[in-house]
């Protein structure tokens, strides 16, 4: 179906598109930006009184259609200048498997990127584990562009094994049983070498010092006799 994207401020702009309904929210807006540049949240879209706001909303859910009528719907465009904290960054997310980039803003909550994680791939939300509380934001955990978040998956939830396990499944459990295995050969080592060759033998000398000094006492007194 065509849309006109018109400009309702600044700058005359009028935008033609050929669209779905299935179509995102998100999908039109990356076709306005590859048209006239105009970033992507930057805009505000609005049609038939609705402010065009869930990014991952299909078109249809506002009650947008196909009539095959050759109908041009009309959509408002306002460019808008969102403060530091709205503008969205890619956050790489890392899997045990592979990894993958989603956007995300500094204000959003950790419960938020798991939301669009779910939108991203799939998954249900609240099978997925972040190593942070949901409520906490983006910016509060300094994440940014440079950033990799890691992500993991509830034991018994239906994406537990593509996402390689739980929590602590991402090399641990091979790493603590190396580590266990380095730390009872190290501590045996130097505990022989220490305990036995050091304090050990410290001990011996000073118990064959004390029993060499109790015989000479000995002979004295019975030299006395």
């Amino acid at each position: 179906m065509k849309v006109l994207v018109k400009n309702l401020g600044g700058r005359p702009l009028k935008l033609e598109l050929d669209i779905s309904p299935q179509d995102t929210v998100a999908s039109l807006k990356a076709q306005v930006e590859a048209a006239d540049g105009v970033l992507h949240y930057q805009q505000k879209l609005c049609w038939g009184g609705k402010q065009l706001q869930d990014l991952g909303a299909k078109l249809e859910s506002y009650g947008m259609r196909d009539a095959g009528d050759g109908k041009v719907h009309k959509i408002g465009l306002l460019r808008t200048y969102p403060p530091p904290d709205w503008i969205p960054f890619q956050l790489e997310v890392r899997t045990r498997p592979a990894y993958f980039m989603i956007e995300v803003k500094p204000r959003d909550t950790m419960e938020a990127v798991k939301e669009t994680i779910q939108r991203a791939k799939g998954w249900k939300a609240s099978e997925l584990l972040l190593l942070f509380d949901d409520a906490t934001t983006v910016k509060g955990n300094h994440f940014d562009e440079s950033s990799s978040l890691m992500l993991y998956a509830k034991p018994g939830s239906q994406c537990y094994g593509e996402l390689g396990g739980a929590v602590g499944a991402v090399g641990s459990d091979e790493d603590e049983d190396e580590d266990e295995d380095e730390n009872e050969g190290s501590s045996g080592g130097s505990g022989g070498g220490v305990g036995v060759g050091g304090d050990g033998g410290e001990e011996s000398d000073v118990s064959d010092e004390d029993e060499t000094e109790e015989e000479a006492a000995e002979r004295e007194r019975r030299r006395g006799r």
